[in-house]
């Protein structure tokens, strides 16, 4: 993914923070897996306040099993202590 899907992508995650921010889910807790061909934790558990606002982009074609697999991880490591979105 590149160019103008990339960029939608990144609109999509801006809107994303602002909606959480404000419609009071600062306390709430995100986690964020970039995928390509491999799968790559961006941030993991931190709040919505301190979550960065841009992710950089890597290249790559798309291949869903790594991100999945990596996605079930981070919710497992987080589901008892808070809440997952």
């Amino acid at each position: 993914m590149s160019g103008r899907p990339w960029k939608e992508l990144q609109h999509a995650y801006t809107t994303f923070l602002q909606t959480l921010r404000a419609d009071q889910g600062v306390e709430d807790y995100i986690s964020v897996v970039r995928f390509a061909s491999d799968a790559t934790t961006v941030f993991s558990g931190r709040k919505v306040l301190d979550a960065p606002t841009s992710i950089e982009f890597s290249g790559g074609g798309t291949y869903f099993r790594p991100p999945l697999r990596r996605a079930i991880e981070v919710i497992a490591q987080h589901s008892q202590k808070q809440r997952c979105l």
